[in-house]
């Protein structure tokens, strides 16, 4: 499928980044060829995009530039933000992995397991008595 990318990058005179940004411009399934080609005209014809950020353009108007030929809804912002949805009841019911066994033995020799999330680093420490109660009739 059709695809432009460009990116670039401000820097200021001690080499610190004062703007950076881009575009990734992707043909989606069941997009007719003028509409493309459109597009197509419209990316070769742009300057480049440290260029545009110097000149105080932002996404919405990287945006808009690249849609003008074709026609687009209204644009919408958010912000990105990290969110892990661990928690210490996801993490005591992917405990049951361990088997019947295991936890039961952790129960009995009253140790404490740590295990921490592969995603955020949140740290879990998980008491026998806790670890235990996964497998109440073993």
């Amino acid at each position: 499928k059709p695809s432009a990318l460009a990116l670039g990058v401000v820097l200021g005179p001690d080499g610190e980044v004062l703007a950076g940004g881009g575009f990734l411009a992707q043909a989606l399934p069941g997009a007719d060829d003028e509409t493309v080609a459109r597009v197509e005209t419209v990316v070769r014809g742009l300057p480049p995009v440290t260029e545009l950020l110097r000149e105080g353009q932002g996404a919405p108007e990287l945006a808009r530039l690249l849609l003008a030929s074709v026609g687009h809804r209204a644009l919408h912002a958010s912000e990105p933000r990290f969110f892990c949805s661990c928690t210490r009841e996801r993490v005591l019911r992917a405990m049951v992995l361990l088997g019947r066994e295991e936890l039961s033995e952790i129960r009995r020799e009253e140790e404490t397991l740590e295990t921490r999330c592969c995603f955020c680093g949140e740290r879990y420490l998980l008491t026998g008595d806790e670890l235990g109660a996964l497998a109440p009739d073993a």
